[in-house]
């Protein structure tokens, strides 16, 4: 009985097995060798199973080929997805694919012939259009919206509008593969793109019946989208500028958004001439105009005039546009001429905020006085310290000691006239004080070299603020409490920096841990209220250096309650996520369950939710389609399907499985596309902070460890992902080990690995070579004795250094160093212990590569040496076992009176000692040394096999 889809969906879903599958194939097919459905299935799973692209390609000609013509729409959009893989995969001849042939669209044509109704036609043009959007195949997607346009279809404006953007992006692909001149076919796709829009524009003003016209702001969009992409801004601000009531109709709302639109592509084409030219037409804005009085100006010119964008780029402009001297004497014209004469068209904020900008590009002998005026006219406003601080940091140094002075003596002013002055409360003077604070921050604290005692003082001073704003009740402290945070995290950075001292300093080590636990216990001060739990930003910061502190499940239940949900997903999980696997691997139970498996893949599964949801909206029926948003949701789509939070958080699911000792199955993989162009959506400027923007010192306050980069992900699929494969017999992808090994080559100087895997690197790389040289069998190349050699000596080096770890019955006392694991002890024991697996492993494949009789590892290494370094391996696994056990005695034994010892340490312990309330320290001492144990028992429960 023939095939139908339905029967083909039970029989995959039947033999999800592809070696299962292929065998059922190949019975099947001895019966039916032209069933269009099996050949189908068969090509699929021999594309799965990565073999016999020949077959795959054969199969799907004789589908192509098949008579009588195919009208299943199910399984011609079937065909054409598993063509268009086939295609890329074992056609080398095509290097860009826009199409998958004439002989691939034929069937389409062939089923068209077959279908009675107009109705019936479009549908299936209208599955052609989808499917080959979805395979960025945009020639594809030209050609159905012609075949489309000629079944008489309703919407014909949105056919037209996307037969416009069709030719574009199928150029667009191909120039962008090309290195060469631009061939004639995408110059005149390109031309075509410009014309057919150009003509919506002349419709519109001639009033044309024609439905490709311009009629609303989605089409406004859609023109400007174009015309950006073909470098032509400054015909299209011409255009738009045209007073035609038709057009202006349309335009009006959207103005200025059009106008800074036109001017940044002008001057990313660095296109200065034009840029300025039009930024001071009367088109534009109508203030270069002599004649123009404040009164004469549109709402939409002074929105335009409240820009700072608009002001920046004409500064911009005129720096390219002319020498040096010339455009600072342009720039002074306008800031004595223009903008005074037009002071009461702009608001008062953003006109000084010009004012300020256009001096400190022309003469910062000015911009002092100018940064002391905004002062007293906004220090009450938390906004004043961002909106002054790119220029404060312009100022010299006397001028920013200036300023402070100023800054502290008009706080001081203003708490004496809040003492007789009812109308001014003290919670105007908290909030200037707190500006202060922050300018202290930036001009004593994060700079060059700071003075311990200074950062102490600092600190200090914050806390005594703090104490005065906790009082007010409005959530004011929060912002003072950061400051504090901010100072201790720079304490503790400046320790960690600093040489050994003489024997009058303090234990450097032990001051270290102690400031960082104090940041700490705040941290959670600050979160424990409702207010807290409203401020993202505060409890992200919390996260991280719970992390640092190696208390997962702390930084976890902090993370949890500043909703990171939907795209946040994408953007901001790292700061949980990165490295997790080095953190905490093993679920913790008790009163604070947590699964870091389980929450990567809940940010794996919401990305692909999202991208899910971008799909919807762009692959819409052919009459349905939205032009105007297309390219955003494309470009969005795409971001989130080669996203590196989801590599990230793979690669750390994989180490998790591992070393879990769990199977390494299908979701644990992503699919080949997702590995292109892979895009870095993190959000770096989530965390609080208030030193200058080239502050080396930002990273490493927050995250001393750093955040991988792309870079990170190429070098670790290259060596520790490939060669865990090839040692666990897990799914490869011999597509991607060449393009990654040869990203990570390329970019090996600028993989910056935490200070563990750099040290794990050597051992990674003798591993991976003795793993090669067995499954390759290029023993004669590799000197395989050797290699066992130099990683045996590698393992006994890590039961040297863990055996020194080892808690002893002299370190409970709680005035010694503490137990607490931190970050940096997690990683070094759960990094070596990754390495101990995969020796371990490399062992047990060793030993069965011996048994063969063609085996390349006999004369270069015997079974007995093997054996002798799997026992090695094994006891530095005992070592760090034991490590870990002896540090969860300690902890349970003395953690919590250790732990309050830290926290009165030094004058920034007694200056906690004011905030925070001795019961609530110690709930928090019980809660870290409950955090540490259950951190320090996932690394017990770690399996060599």
């Amino acid at each position: 009985m023939a095939l139908n889809w339905d029967k083909l969906a039970k029989l995959k879903r039947d033999y999800p097995n592809p070696k299962f599958a292929l065998s059922e194939t190949q019975r099947q097919l001895k019966k039916r060798k032209d069933d269009p459905y099996l050949l189908g299935w068969q090509s699929e799973v021999l594309l799965s199973l990565r073999t016999d692209g020949k077959r795959i390609l054969d199969n799907l000609k004789s589908i192509i080929s098949h008579q009588p013509p195919i009208n299943d729409r199910q399984l011609l959009t079937y065909t054409y997805e598993l063509l268009a893989e086939a295609t890329r995969r074992y056609d080398p001849s095509v290097a860009c694919l826009t199409s998958i042939g004439t002989e691939g669209l034929k069937t389409w044509q062939n089923a068209a012939k077959t279908l009675q109704s107009r109705k019936a036609r479009l549908d299936l043009w209208s599955e052609l259009f989808i499917c080959a959007m979805k395979e960025d195949c945009w020639e594809d997607v030209r050609y159905a919206l012609q075949q489309a346009s000629q079944e008489r279809p309703q919407a014909k404006k949105t056919i037209s509008f996307a037969l416009i953007l069709a030719n574009q992006l199928a150029a667009e692909k191909v120039e962008a593969a090309s290195s060469s001149i631009p061939s004639m076919n995408v110059q005149i796709q390109k031309a075509f793109a410009y014309k057919m829009v150009k003509k919506a524009y002349e419709n519109t003003l001639a009033s044309s019946e024609d439905p490709l016209r311009i009629e609303s702001m989605r089409d406004v969009r859609f023109m400007t989208q174009i015309f950006i992409r073909q470098q032509r801004a400054e015909e299209l601000g011409g255009l738009m500028g045209t007073q035609v009531p038709e057009i202006q109709k349309i335009v009006a709302p959207s103005f200025v958004e059009l106008t800074l639109l036109v001017l940044g592509s002008l001057q990313k084409e660095n296109r200065w001439k034009e840029l300025l030219e039009y930024a001071t037409s009367p088109t534009c804005c109508r203030i270069w105009d002599a004649t123009i009085q404040p009164d004469q100006l549109t709402t939409n010119e002074k929105l335009l005039l409240n820009s700072w964008e608009y002001w920046s780029r004409i500064m911009e402009a005129k720096k390219h546009g002319a020498s040096e001297s010339i455009a600072i004497e342009a720039v002074k014209h306008d800031l004595a001429e223009k903008l005074p004469k037009f002071e009461q068209a702009l608001q008062e904020r953003e006109y000084n905020l010009t004012r300020m900008a256009l001096s400190s590009f022309v003469d910062h002998s000015y911009l002092l006085e100018l940064c002391k005026s905004y002062w007293r006219r906004y220090s009450q406003r938390s906004s004043c310290f961002y909106d002054l601080l790119r220029f404060v940091q312009q100022l010299d140094l006397d001028q920013q000691q200036d300023f402070h002075t100023f800054i502290k003596e008009s706080a001081e002013q203003l708490k004496s006239q809040s003492e007789s002055d009812a109308e001014l409360s003290m919670s105007n003077w908290v909030q200037v004080e707190t500006n202060v604070v922050r300018f202290e921050y930036l001009l004593t604290i994060a700079v060059d070299g700071p003075n311990i005692d200074v950062t102490e003082a600092f600190i200090s001073n914050a806390v005594r603020l703090y104490q005065v704003a906790v009082q007010l009740k409005d959530g004011s402290n929060h912002n003072v409490g950061v400051l504090v945070v901010m100072g201790l995290l720079n304490l503790h950075y400046q320790l960690v920096h600093s040489k050994a001292g003489n024997k009058n300093d303090y234990d450097r080590m032990r001051k270290t841990a102690s400031i960082l636990l104090q940041a700490g216990f705040l941290l959670l001060h600050l979160t424990a209220g409702d207010s807290g739990k409203q401020d993202r930003s505060l409890l992200l910061l919390s996260t991280q250096i719970h992390l640092y502190l190696g208390l997962g499940t702390i930084a976890f239940e902090q993370y949890r309650h500043a909703r990171v949900k939907e795209i946040l997903n994408d953007t901001l999980s790292y700061l949980l996520l990165s490295g997790i696997s080095q953190i905490h691997p093993f679920n913790a139970t008790g009163t604070k369950k947590f699964s870091a498996d389980s929450e990567l893949a809940s940010v794996i599964k919401t990305i692909k939710r999202m991208e899910s949801k971008a799909n919807e909206l762009i692959y819409t029926d052919i009459q349905y389609f939205q032009y105007d948003q297309a390219i955003e949701l494309l470009e969005f789509q795409r971001k989130l399907k080669s996203s590196a939070t989801k590599h990230f958080c793979l690669i750390e699911r994989r180490r998790i499985a591992r070393l879990r000792g769990d199977p390494i199955d299908a979701s644990l993989t992503l699919d080949l596309k997702e590995y292109q162009n892979i895009t870095d959506n993190r959000d770096f400027t989530i965390l609080p902070y208030y030193g200058t923007s080239n502050d080396f010192r930002f990273s490493s306050l927050f995250n001393p460890r750093g955040f991988p980069r792309l870079y990170w992900i190429y070098a670790r699929y290259a060596l520790q992902e490939k060669t865990s494969r090839l040692l666990y017999n897990e799914k490869t992808y011999e597509e991607l080990d060449k393009p990654m090994s040869d990203l990570a080559q390329q970019n090996k100087n600028n993989v910056q690995n935490e200070p563990i895997e750099t040290e794990l690197h050597a051992y990674w790389e003798t591993i991976g070579e003795l793993t090669e040289a067995i499954y390759a069998g290029s023993s004669n190349q590799t000197d395989i004795r050797s290699l066992f050699q130099d990683l045996q000596k590698h393992v006994t080096g890590i039961e040297d250094v863990v055996k020194e770890l080892i808690w002893s019955e002299t370190d409970h006392e709680p005035g010694n160093k503490s137990a607490m694991p931190y970050e940096r002890g997690l990683r070094f024991l759960y990094g070596h212990l990754e390495v101990l697996q995969a020796s371990f492993r490399l062992c047990d494949v060793a030993k069965d590569h011996l048994k063969k009789n063609n085996s390349t590892l006999k004369g270069k290494v015997d079974a007995k040496a093997i054996e002798a370094f799997q026992k090695s391996v094994k006891t530095a696994y005992s070592a760090i076992g034991e490590c870990a056990t002896s540090r969860i005695d300690a902890l349970k034994k003395n953690g919590v009176a250790s732990l309050l010892e830290q926290a009165k340490w030094g004058s920034t312990g007694e200056g906690l000692q004011e905030i925070l309330e001795k019961d609530e320290q110690r709930v928090y001492a019980a809660e870290y040394v409950d955090a540490a144990v259950e951190a320090l028992k996932g690394v017990t429960k770690v399996k060599l096999k």
